[in-house]
């Protein structure tokens, strides 16, 4: 314990002892003051200076002709601390030996001259001058390219005082900043390059007189063309230059002059392919910005129609009709761009439901696509298509009608085939009211009876047989089957028991139409917005006539309104008129009264939902109602506004054979058998191989057949 003892009380002496020394070093802290001229001349001797110590800075001795000396400080820019001469300082340093450095501090007495480029390029640092004194301006060291420099002047514009260079001046300020801006006179040559036409900028070069040197690179751009060079005048009449010319006086007089890009359109070919075709067709050659009409098909494909060309095989790309004019297929020079015919099933009939579409090509063979959630469809199978799909049955057919969800054939023999939804027994197989009762494949209704004549709905169906009399099966709710047993469901076909031949008959909503041999109209079924030709409050449940005085040859019925074509053209409409499905200008919500719509001559009609198609003698499309989504197909959609209260023409050019109107979508037929479609297409019922609640479309487009079934 003493031994311990001893040790620490030896280190706590030694640490008193060195503690003591420390502080006695610190005191002796000893540093040196040095004086730096800073501009000016002759000497002022260093100070020594003790920590704690008060001491005067030594007196300045330094002088600097034209300057009046201000002080001291720590940096030579006058930023850092600063003293007075003479000032008493103390502890400007804690360091022994340390080294500071005061810096003298100078105030100029006179201005100072600074030169302005003034446009041209290069630096010239200012010059000072003392009041009273003259002394010459800097000589100039400024450059400008096309420029000769004449002197100085107080203004850039040269309206001020002028100087020559390196003219003697005296006083010119009193004090501070006294600019000066070179002037130049022109003596070459100034470009500048406009795009015309193209896009992006250039920058301008000068030209000194008698001195080769290169125009500048052209940096302009336009879409479809090509640069070729400069010329003096926009239409390219002057002189012309190539791009990056090595020019000397390149122009008459020295001045500045503008030289304008010179274009050349730029010039591509379109291939045409069979795809799958024979025949052989010569490449058409375009120019851009020109407009041209691609080359007339000469390809043929047995079996098969054309519908048109397409930048992909499949016809998943952009689409062309038949000697369609194009513009700008390309903005490349020389390229080369490839078009596909497209083939198409040719198509002799087509019918629209509420979300399917069903056609009969020329082959007697029926396709449908869209919803298939019942076997709509008729492929055996319950997945929705948005291409046409084969419907397999072994018979060959002569017309295709389609429901809300089901669908209706005629074969060649005069029999019904039937497919689909069966709730209300409108598949006419004897029972209904189950969804297990639906079918996916085409089934054929035994009756011995030879039909020439169908037509369906959403829930029941009409049949006309070889002796004129109407079938009919399916709902009955509102009398539009026509039977002795008052309002109950069909389930099979059933004769009407008028006695009066008919040629022609229309399935509505829930209201019938017909047309007998003496072209008398009749019409039955529900009439609550007068659909049935009467006034709203009557619902005729046997079929009479409406009209007097006049014979028709073409009717249809939409869900609440209906129209007939009479033999001399003349278009009537009843029932509600709302979305102006009347096409007449005018939206009533009823109508029980036929009338003529004034100036509409057509030769057939189909109606849907809310809108219809119509054909004139000519051949053109005609079209008006709701417009929700683009089934009028005039590139508009959204109702309202969008909505047409008079006919307006779809097609220009394009002759249509056939139409059908569906629930939100359209469908017609072209005079060589390509079938086009518009409108709503949440379940693929355009058949363009488009699906969604996003994809309808409001202009036509053609519908896409698989090629080889």
């Amino acid at each position: 314990m003493k031994k311990n003892g001893k040790i620490l009380g030896l280190s706590l002496a030694l640490w008193v002892i060195a503690v003591i020394g420390a502080a006695c070093v610190s005191e002796n802290v000893v540093y040196t003051i040095e004086y730096d001229a800073n501009g000016g001349i002759g000497a002022t001797a260093s100070s020594t200076h003790e920590k704690g110590v008060v001491q005067e800075l030594t007196p300045n001795g330094f002088t600097r002709e034209g300057y009046v000396f201000t002080g001291w400080a720590t940096r030579s820019n006058g930023s850092g601390l600063g003293f007075t001469d003479k000032q008493a300082v103390v502890d400007m340093s804690t360091r022994n030996g340390d080294v500071v450095t005061l810096y003298a501090q100078w105030r100029f007495e006179g201005y100072t001259v600074s030169y302005n480029a003034n446009g041209g390029t290069g630096t010239m640092e200012p010059s000072e001058h003392r009041s009273g004194a003259a002394k010459p301006l800097s000589e100039n060291a400024f450059l400008r390219p096309a420029y000769a420099f004449t002197g100085w002047n107080t203004k850039g514009d040269g309206s001020g005082d002028s100087f020559t260079d390196k003219q003697s001046v005296t006083d010119l300020a009193e004090s501070g900043d006294f600019r000066l801006y070179a002037q130049w006179a022109l003596t070459g040559y100034l470009v500048t390059y406009d795009a015309n036409g193209g896009t992006g900028t250039t920058a301008g070069s000068a030209h000194d007189k008698d001195v080769a040197k290169a125009l500048t690179e052209n940096a302009f751009i336009r879409a479809g063309y090509t640069f070729t060079g400069w010329n003096t005048e926009s239409d390219g009449a002057g002189d012309g230059f190539t791009d990056k010319q090595s020019v000397t006086n390149p122009f008459a007089e020295p001045g500045a002059v503008t030289l304008y890009a010179q274009w050349r359109a730029n010039t591509y070919t379109v291939t045409f392919d069979a795809n799958g075709g024979t025949g052989a067709m010569a490449p058409s050659n375009h120019t851009f910005d020109v407009e041209a009409a691609l080359p007339g098909n000469a390809f043929s494909y047995a079996g098969y129609a054309f519908a048109g060309w397409n930048s992909k095989a499949d016809g998943s790309g952009d689409g062309f009709t038949d000697k369609q004019p194009v513009k700008d297929l390309t903005d490349k020079d020389g390229e080369s761009i490839g078009l596909y015919a497209q083939w198409s099933v040719p198509v002799a009939a087509v019918s629209g439901g509420w979300y399917h579409s069903a056609a009969l090509d020329t082959n007697g063979d029926i396709w449908a696509w869209g919803r298939n959630q019942y076997g709509q469809l008729g492929n055996g199978a319950t997945t929705n298509s948005s291409v046409p799909v084969k419907v397999t049955a072994a018979a060959k057919f002569t017309a295709v009608e389609t429901g809300d969800a089901h669908t209706l054939a005629l074969d060649t023999g005069g029999n019904l085939w039937t497919w689909g939804y069966n709730y209300n027994g409108q598949l006419g197989i004897g029972s209904s009211g189950n969804p297990s009762e639906s079918r996916s494949s085409p089934v054929k209704i035994t009756t011995g009876v030879v039909f020439t004549q169908i037509s369906a709905v959403a829930f029941f169906n009409l049949a006309l047989d070889a002796s004129g009399n109407i079938w009919s099966w399916g709902s009955n709710i509102y009398g539009q089957v026509v039977n002795d047993t008052g309002y109950a469901n069909i389930f099979i076909p059933i004769q009407t028991s008028t006695g009066i031949v008919f040629t022609q008959i229309s399935a509505g909503g829930s209201h019938s139409l017909a047309i007998d041999a003496d072209g008398k109209l009749y019409a039955w079924g529900r009439n609550n917005y007068g659909q049935a030709g009467r006034a709203a409050s009557t619902t005729p449940a046997v079929a009479a006539q409406i009209i007097t005085g006049s014979t028709f040859k073409h009717i249809s019925a939409g869900s609440y309104h209906s129209f007939a074509i009479d033999t001399d053209g003349s278009l009537w409409g009843w029932g509600t008129g709302v979305y102006g499905l009347f096409g007449d200008g005018t939206s009533p919500a009823t109508r029980g009264t036929p009338a003529v719509i004034a100036d509409a001559r057509f030769e057939t009609i189909d109606t849907g939902g809310y809108h219809s198609l119509a054909v004139d003698a000519s051949g053109n499309v005609w079209t008006w109602g709701n417009n929700e989504y683009g089934q009028l197909g005039d590139g508009r959609s959204g109702g309202g506004a969008a909505n047409r209260n008079r006919p307006y023409q779809v097609t220009d050019g394009v002759k249509a054979a056939f139409v059908s109107a569906g629930e939100y979508h359209s469908l017609f037929i072209d005079a060589n058998g390509i079938l086009w479609s518009y409108g709503y297409n949440l379940h693929g019922q355009l058949g363009d191989g488009t699906i969604g609640d996003k994809a309808f479309k409001t202009v036509p487009v053609t519908v896409r057949f698989k090629i080889g079934g």
